[in-house]
């Protein structure tokens, strides 16, 4: 596990990661590919979401410990 940080940095990753798959799913959702492609982004999507949530609960568990 890396420190608070690291972890902090990975977690402004993620959302950044997830703003962007939503911009690319939006330009690409009227094309004959685009149910493919969004099948598989659902799935990235969620696997982010619960990455994402880990890493809040670890970052809200240092936090605590700091205090």
């Amino acid at each position: 596990m890396g420190n608070k940080f690291d972890i902090t940095e990975e977690f402004i990753n993620l959302d950044e990661k997830v703003v962007e798959l939503e911009n690319v799913c939006d330009k690409i959702n009227d094309t004959e590919r685009g149910s493919h492609l969004l099948e598989m982004y659902n799935q990235k999507k969620q696997e982010a979401e619960i990455q994402r949530d880990r890493l809040a609960m670890i970052i809200d568990a240092m936090n605590a410990a700091e205090d």
